[in-house]
């Protein structure tokens, strides 16, 4: 079972939903390239049941990050919604561009 996803990835960002009997295993790839998975226990087994990826662009002088959601069935990614948005140095927060749900 040690050598079984999702345990085979737990570090010190996994996370445990006891009443969603769920355990989310978080990615770092850096600023705006990182994964999250979120396994739910289903029958005696982990499954992966949703996918969300962080990627990124490059438009007018400005990194624009993507955040893609996905739901996972029968072990294919369906994607449900993309989010963008952008880093403000002037007001120290980000910018939400919109999100385009599937």
């Amino acid at each position: 079972m040690i050598n079984e996803a999702p345990f085979n990835t737990l570090d010190q960002l996994s996370t445990f939903d006891h009443k969603n009997r769920a355990v989310d295993v978080f990615s770092s790839g850096g600023s705006c390239t990182n994964s999250n998975k979120r396994y739910r226990l289903i029958e005696g087994k982990y499954i992966l049941v949703e996918f969300i990826d962080w990627d990124y662009y490059s438009t007018n002088n400005r990194i624009i990050c993507v955040k893609s959601k996905y739901n996972v069935v029968s072990g294919e990614r369906i994607l449900k919604s993309k989010a963008e948005s952008y880093w403000s140095s002037e007001i120290h927060d980000y910018i939400e561009l919109g999100t385009k749900f599937y």
